[in-house]
């Protein structure tokens, strides 16, 4: 084990035994909720005709690869390491549970980043934009693009750039940000940047853009006295707020992983 476990790591004793049995229980209580509110979305989408669109399409994508994400990164996997003490299925394991984190962490990242595009356009350039958006052969592409962009930054630790390696609990893998070889580095930079911070940045753009033409739109309304007009563009905005709320909470919990890895080190 100490082969795969950045020397880093071997200045600091193990943590707390109670600190890891209350992290297992943590993980299997969000598991429990993760799987079943993230199953009620993809039966609840998948079943009713009049909830087929982009955006729920792409609400069930997020549903899809969140609840992957918990069956594999959470519970029973981490659960049982951390009442384990340690991580107990070997260097490949490692290694496979380190790129399903990234591979669907991105995905799940990618997919706010998309959805917030879509309703960007639908509110920007509603007439242009939806007609060619609601297309079947336009939703495989933008599921096409968000798999393989998950991809391209989740499988060249396979292929010597970066590695996935055993974090400072021992019961979790991750991408070794710790290393200062070149490769490594140049990885984990182009990472952070493309799988993070753009989809970031272009969840920021979007939600300004939209955020920027609903107040236009409410002091052009204000200047026709439209109280009817009005109710409707609350209603608008709230479902915007909502919708922000939903992708907002699900960037946080997979940030919240890499928060702890920081931490950690």
């Amino acid at each position: 084990m100490a082969a795969w476990i950045h020397p880093h790591w071997h200045k600091y004793t193990q943590p707390d035994p109670m600190l890891n049995y209350i992290i297992g229980v943590y993980m299997a209580l969000v598991g429990v909720v993760g799987v079943t509110g993230n199953l009620i979305v993809i039966i609840l989408f998948t079943t009713s005709v009049n909830l087929r669109s982009v955006a729920n399409t792409l609400i069930v994508n997020l549903a899809v690869s969140d609840l992957a994400f918990t069956l594999l990164m959470g519970f029973p996997i981490k659960t049982l390491a951390a009442f384990n003490q340690f991580w107990g299925w070997g260097k490949r394991a490692c290694e496979l549970y380190g790129f399903a984190g990234g591979f669907l962490g991105f995905a799940s990242l990618t997919t706010l980043a998309f959805i917030a595009l879509d309703r960007y356009l639908a509110v920007i350039h509603p007439l242009q934009s939806q007609p060619r958006l609601q297309s079947g052969s336009r939703v495989s592409k933008f599921l096409l693009m968000i798999w393989l962009w998950a991809l391209t930054w989740s499988i060249p630790p396979f292929f010597g750039y970066g590695s996935y390696r055993l974090e400072g609990f021992h019961t979790s893998c991750t991408f070794d940000y710790l290393s200062t070889d070149v490769p490594n580095v140049l990885f984990n930079a182009g990472m952070y940047i493309f799988a993070f911070l753009m989809p970031l940045g272009m969840l920021a753009f979007c939600y300004y853009g939209i955020v920027h033409k609903l107040q236009g739109n409410k002091r052009s309304l204000r200047n026709f006295s439209s109280q009817r007009a009005m109710d409707r563009l609350r209603a608008s905005k709230l479902d915007d707020l909502f919708a922000f709320a939903f992708k907002l909470a699900h960037f946080l919990i997979h940030s919240g992983k890499a928060i702890s890895e920081v931490l950690d080190s």
